[in-house]
């Protein structure tokens, strides 16, 4: 009995001395590394309110969302020089357009899309956009911090 007693507490003593994180600061360390447009959309996003205030929060998100891309283009592009600048366009350039195709392609035809997914279906699908051009807003800011020289 003495033995099992022993192990329990030595076993819980190196579970608590070797980990790293508790569940808390992990929690903490990404609430505190949202980007701002984040934090002002908090609970804006999720399905609490009407679809109507739903798809108009997604619309506001996405235009500033657009506008981090727009920022952050202009930025990569000033700061960029020859080659590098040159395959940055091409990339943006061809991420927008299949952004676009896809989005035709979703979208092509409203009562469809309806038909098969129901309004919310469709909201979620216009979330869906909505996280990709937050994902490449999010990635072009990253790019900036590495690729452009801060003196």
């Amino acid at each position: 009995m003495k033995k099992i007693q022993i192990f329990l507490i030595l076993s819980s003593f190196f579970q608590v001395t070797t980990a790293q994180y508790s569940p808390y600061q992990v929690q903490q360390e990404l609430m505190d590394t949202r980007h701002p447009i984040d934090i002002k959309y908090e609970g804006k996003l999720e399905f609490r309110g009407t679809n109507t205030e739903m798809e108009r929060n997604i619309q506001s998100a996405t235009k500033d969302w657009w506008a981090l891309i727009e920022e952050k283009k202009s930025e990569l592009t000033a700061g960029l020089e020859g080659e590098k600048r040159a395959l940055f366009l091409n990339a943006q350039t061809k991420w927008e357009q299949a952004y676009k195709a896809d989005k035709r392609f979703f979208f092509s035809s409203s009562t469809f899309l309806r038909q098969n997914v129901g309004r919310e279906g469709e909201i979620g699908c216009q979330l869906e956009f909505m996280n990709r051009v937050r994902k490449r807003a999010l990635d072009l800011s990253e790019y900036a911090n590495l690729f452009l020289v801060k003196e």
